[in-house]
């Protein structure tokens, strides 16, 4: 995967191979009424690292956040950002993942 990057992030486990998220961090946000599908959403951490973010999706196909009225900022109860990342954590070995 690190041939498609620049020279200067290869090896640096900046593309994700696969994030695993656990049932209680999807059913939270299940547990919204509203909650229809699961949009995913790909985000960079300060080391420069691509994060997959799981955020709830509404019959009307759109995206179920809260938003800060005094700083317009997303709330992250809203957003599930905390997936098992691979690389470095990566699963057993599978046909999608090989």
């Amino acid at each position: 995967m690190d041939t498609i990057l620049a020279d200067d992030f290869k090896g640096q486990d900046v593309l994700v191979k696969s994030e695993t998220f656990s049932r209680e961090q999807v059913e939270k946000l299940f547990a919204n009424p509203a909650c229809k599908h699961l949009r995913v959403y790909y985000g960079m951490d300060q080391q420069r690292r691509v994060h997959a973010l799981l955020v709830a999706v509404d019959a009307n196909n759109e995206d179920i956040i809260t938003t800060s009225l005094t700083e317009g900022n997303v709330l992250s109860q809203d957003i599930i950002e905390e997936g098992d990342r691979c690389p470095p954590n990566c699963p057993p070995s599978s046909p999608l993942n090989s």
